[in-house]
């Protein structure tokens, strides 16, 4: 594995990986809730600036990209959400480009994240998944436990 650096993201790189995390979610989010994209797309677009007022800067959550000899292949979004716990954290979102997948990046990008998690004090990490990503292997080899099993999706919960 090539060396790699988990580094807070640049404005520039924070905004490619927003638009592409968001048109991933509203994907899964219409599949999962058998709605149209467009209008899952919309809805988040909507939710964004709610969720994230002062966009990487929000209080509360957590974005680091991944570079690889100096260019950035992938991103991890941690952050908290009205009405949860304070002493959890939901992993929002973890991407790699297609081409560096299964080469154990996402491990070592969850590894170090969990422990920077657990060092601000968080002791458990929820995270939803679709049923048929393959990701979801990779969370229960890292210990994350499926608290529900919905019909198309699963909620699963890491205690840190």
């Amino acid at each position: 594995m090539n060396k790699f650096e988990l580094r807070e993201p640049t404005e520039t790189e924070f905004n490619y990986w927003i638009k592409k995390s968001t048109k991933q979610q509203a994907k899964d989010r219409a599949y999962v809730n058998q709605t149209a994209f467009e209008d899952e797309f919309l809805e988040l677009d909507n939710i964004l600036p709610q969720l994230l007022p002062d966009n990487q800067n929000t209080k509360g959550h957590h974005f680091n990209v991944l570079d690889i000899e100096n260019k950035s292949i992938g991103f991890v979004w941690f952050g908290i959400f009205p009405g949860i716990p304070a002493d959890m954290i939901i992993l929002m979102d973890i991407m790699l480009e297609e081409e560096c997948r299964s080469k154990g990046y996402g491990r070592k990008i969850l590894n170090a994240m969990h422990d920077k998690m657990k060092s601000k004090g968080y002791k458990k990490v929820y995270l939803e998944v679709k049923k048929d990503n393959y990701a979801k292997n990779l969370y229960t080899s890292l210990g994350y436990k499926i608290i529900k099993d919905l019909p198309r999706n699963l909620q699963m919960l890491l205690e840190l």
